[in-house]
């Protein structure tokens, strides 16, 4: 599940529709402005960073979710050497629009989300909960799941 120290990467055979990130430490990780063919949800949980998604830049921190509809560029960056933190899931964009079609009733392919982040204290603890369930290994696919 994990590749280096205060990394982990997690993934399931009987999930293919999502991955899951987490960083202890993101000091040393700088990521240049890319994009993903998934829809990238997010949650800051530590010290602060330089946010930026399409032509919005901000400083976010600690209660922040971040949002990535597939194809936008961002970036996400430690401010100078201060320490923080993250999680992040990466969600299938095909998946994500069959959800979005059973809730709405309509059929209209993947639907992007306006906010690129929100402080929303409800949604960044479902978050938190979620991912805590997901990597948890005595947790089975089913129960995962649903």
């Amino acid at each position: 599940m994990s590749l280096m120290p205060g990394h982990i990467f997690w993934r399931d055979d009987a999930l293919p529709f999502i991955e899951a990130r987490s960083v202890r430490d993101g000091r040393g990780v700088c990521y240049a402005p890319h994009s993903h063919e998934t829809f990238s949800i997010g949650a800051i949980l530590d010290g602060c960073c330089t946010y930026t998604n399409r032509d919005k830049r901000e400083q976010i921190g600690v209660g922040t979710v971040v949002l990535m509809n597939p194809g936008a560029v961002h970036a996400c960056n430690p401010i100078r050497d201060e320490p923080w933190a993250y999680r992040m899931l990466y969600w299938d964009t095909a998946w994500v629009a069959r959800v979005q079609q059973e809730l709405t009733g309509r059929d209209e392919g993947f639907r992007p989300f306006a906010p690129t982040s929100t402080r929303n204290a409800r949604l960044y603890r479902e978050l938190n909960r979620f991912y805590d369930l997901l990597v948890e290994p005595q947790i089975d696919a089913l129960e995962k799941h649903e």
